[in-house]
């Protein structure tokens, strides 16, 4: 009777193993006094597009993510963002919104924070970018620019 179960329990525990659980909470303005660290990364990171600072935005991204990205996606980010930057309105503190994402699985727990800073065009209030920045141990893992619509 042992040995039937034990089968389908070596499967359960190779299910658990692989498995990851993820929760967020939903989308909040910014406390300085919980995300005051990670805002200043991702503000730093913004005037480093602005600037046209390459190098220092490598500097602050975590190594695997910048192996995976080509430098003609840093172009395109650094082209488009101070394009943005230039002719729209940088959002005050009050406009950027924080979401925490706590990933859970049997090797530990991870916290993401993504910051989205929207940037409005006073004149085309409808044409809004967006600047997500997904922060995770004081190191970006994920820089996105949208125009806040999804495509599949």
């Amino acid at each position: 009777m042992k040995k039937k179960w034990l089968p389908l329990v070596g499967l359960i525990i190779v299910i658990a193993a692989g498995c990851s659980f993820s929760h967020s909470e939903n989308r909040k303005g910014v406390e300085p006094s919980e995300d005051g660290e990670e805002l200043l990364l991702a503000k730093k990171s913004l005037k480093f597009i602005e600037f046209s600072m390459h190098d220092s935005l490598k500097y602050v991204f975590n190594d695997e993510i910048l192996k995976q990205s080509n430098s003609d996606q840093l172009d395109w980010l650094f082209e488009k963002g101070k394009s943005i930057m230039a002719n729209n309105e940088y959002p005050n503190d009050s406009m950027i919104t924080v979401s925490t994402i706590i990933k859970k699985s049997i090797l530990g727990e991870e916290t993401f924070k993504e910051f989205v800073f929207p940037f409005v065009n006073n004149e085309k209030p409808d044409s809004t970018m967006y600047f997500k920045i997904t922060i995770v141990d004081s190191e970006i893992h994920r820089l996105i620019l949208s125009t806040g619509r999804r495509f599949k």
